[in-house]
């Protein structure tokens, strides 16, 4: 049996800062609102069952993105990075500004086929 698409709107409510998951009345599975979530690029198709095969670019000023992980309003450049969760058969989480990379320096990062989102 699946989550219900109340429970999915939740967790990812929560993975994406506008949310708290509680466990009853103990403590937070993961606390929302709170530190950064990270966009990285991938030049290979990862493996949808373990994230495995996430081939990132190395070198030639490739990093990994950092962007508040808030949907709460606030001051900076990322104020309210993603939308609260929706959706009506599955839930959606968008980003509300701009996700920049640099411009290759030095030479190219290959063909970006896939992108990921991590916690550093």
């Amino acid at each position: 049996m699946g989550l219900s698409l109340n429970w999915q709107k939740i967790i990812l409510g929560s993975v994406f800062g506008d949310t708290e998951l509680r466990a009853g009345s103990g403590p937070d599975i993961a606390p929302g609102g709170s530190g950064s979530l990270f966009i990285g690029l991938s030049t290979s198709t990862p493996s949808e069952v373990n994230g495995y095969n996430f081939t990132e670019p190395s070198g030639n000023a490739y990093a990994r993105v950092q962007i508040s992980n808030t949907t709460a309003a606030g001051t900076g450049s990322d104020t309210q990075a993603w939308a609260a969760p929706t959706g009506t058969s599955a839930g959606e989480v968008s980003n509300r500004i701009a996700i920049q990379f640099p411009t290759a320096n030095g030479g190219q990062w290959g063909t970006i086929t896939h992108f990921g989102i991590f916690s550093d």
